[in-house]
C-alpha cells in the first residue's frame, strides 16, 4: 500500500527530523529549506543551459541533496572534499573573464535565473555559520557553498549575451 503525501503531523507547526518532531520554525528546519529552494532554483537554471552546463548543475544538485542528508539525520559528514573546492576555482578563475569592469543588470532569462540562484546560495551560507561555528558542518562544506555563489555569478555574466 502506498502512503499518502499528508500526514497531518506538521498541522501542530512541527515536523519529524532526528527521529523525533521538530518546530517548524527552528533554524534547522530553515536550513533545511534553504538548501531545498536552492535546489528549486537550480531546476529553473537546468531548462535553460545545455547538457554539459546542466549535468554541471545536477553534480551541483547531488551535493546539496548529501547536505540536506546530513542536516536531517547527521549521517555520512562526506558532502565535499577540497577537490570540489578546488574544481569550483579553477572554474571560477576560467569564467572570471565574462565579469564586466562596471556592473550591469543580467538580462537573459539564463543569467537572471542563475543570479536569482546565487542569491539562494547566499541565503543558505548565512545560515551555515552557525552549523560550522558548532563544528556540526566542516568548513569544507562552508567554503564549497562560499565558492558556489562565486561560480554562479560568474556563470550568470557569462550568459549575460
Amino acid at each position: 500500500m502506498v502512503q499518502k503525501l499528508y500526514t497531518k503531523n506538521g498541522d501542530n507547526g512541527t515536523t519529524l527530523l532526528l527521529g523525533g518532531p521538530i518546530a517548524k520554525d527552528s533554524r534547522l528546519v530553515h536550513t533545511i529549506g534553504c538548501v531545498d529552494a536552492f535546489i528549486a532554483s537550480l531546476d529553473m537554471c537546468r531548462l535553460h543551459l545545455n547538457s554539459i552546463d546542466a549535468r554541471k548543475l545536477e553534480r551541483v544538485q547531488d551535493t546539496l541533496i548529501k547536505l540536506t542528508v546530513f542536516l536531517t539525520l547527521r549521517e555520512d559528514n562526506d558532502i565535499v572534499t577540497k577537490k570540489d573546492i578546488g574544481s569550483l576555482e579553477k572554474e571560477i578563475d576560467i569564467l572570471e573573464k565574462h565579469i564586466p569592469a562596471k556592473f550591469v543588470r543580467f538580462n537573459t532569462p539564463t543569467s537572471c535565473h542563475l543570479n536569482e540562484a546565487r542569491v539562494r546560495c547566499r541565503e543558505l551560507e548565512r545560515f551555515l555559520v552557525k552549523y560550522v561555528e558548532k563544528g556540526i558542518i566542516s568548513k569544507e562544506v562552508f567554503a564549497y557553498v562560499n565558492r558556489l555563489s562565486d561560480w554562479l555569478f560568474c556563470q550568470a555574466f557569462r550568459f549575460n549575451t
